[in-house]
């Protein structure tokens, strides 16, 4: 995934940081809303080091979400800590003068707005472009999906593998609001039949002899190392059914 410095949790300020209470769960989100997601990662060895910026570096465990919008995607990403990772990425040639996206919030002239090919645009045969047809994008590492909140819970003890564990949880909410770029014409919040592709994965670094190795899973197969694929990023059909009448 793209790179881009953390900061601190959403909801968190420097002056008035609210407190871990022993559960692990930061109290800086909503109770669960119709638009929330939570994602549960079974671990024996919960991990997280970045709670804080500056850091560069990707943790070692992450929770992953990301959400296609046809010219454009979002990018999110979580860590057993609550710190909080996002990119809104725009199709390099969707971004044109007097586009929708020609707008000062996607102003290419700032500094944290950076050019990205997906994760193998640092290979020799495809450095810069990446391998996607569609070509780079334009990353934006300081866009924030407005009202998103979440909030994590470890089920066991955070880096100590001396302990086995059972895993942890986050909970995400992302109001319908702040998923305007998204929405690509499309109704918000969702109607019936309407359909959305969404990227829910996990992934975690894992050290093998010398090496680490970085496997992922997901909902639905990508089928490739780079999982900046939106045509690949699973089918999502909305529904006014309950769960059990489907």
């Amino acid at each position: 995934s793209a790179r881009k410095s953390v900061r601190p949790p959403k909801g968190t300020t420097p002056k008035a940081a609210t407190p871990m209470p022993p559960s692990h769960l930061r109290q800086n989100a909503p109770a669960t809303r119709p638009n929330s997601s939570v994602a549960r990662s079974r671990s024996p060895y919960p991990a997280a080091t970045l709670g804080t910026p500056p850091a560069t570096n990707r943790p070692p465990k992450t929770s992953e979400l990301f959400i296609d919008g046809g010219d454009c995607y979002y990018e999110f990403e979580i860590n057993a800590l609550n710190t909080a990772y996002e990119v809104f990425f725009i199709w390099r040639d969707a971004y044109q003068r007097s586009s929708k996206f020609d707008v000062p919030e996607f102003d290419v002239f700032q500094p944290d707005a950076h050019t990205f090919g997906g994760n193998h645009d640092r290979d020799a045969t495809t450095f810069w472009r990446g391998t996607h047809p569609r070509g780079g994008r334009w990353a934006f590492v300081n866009w924030d999906l407005p009202g998103l909140n979440t909030a994590v819970q470890i089920d066991g003890i955070l880096n100590d593998r001396a302990v086995i564990s059972k895993g942890w949880r986050v909970e995400m909410a992302l109001p319908w609001a702040g998923m305007k770029w998204l929405a690509s014409g499309r109704s918000l919040p969702p109607k019936a039949g309407d359909e959305w592709r969404i990227f829910f994965g996990r992934f975690q670094k894992l050290r093998v002899g010398d090496s680490v190795a970085s496997p992922a899973w997901s909902w639905g197969r990508i089928g490739d190392g780079d999982n900046h694929i939106p045509q690949c990023f699973t089918r999502v059909v909305f529904s006014n059914k309950q769960v059990d009448e489907v």
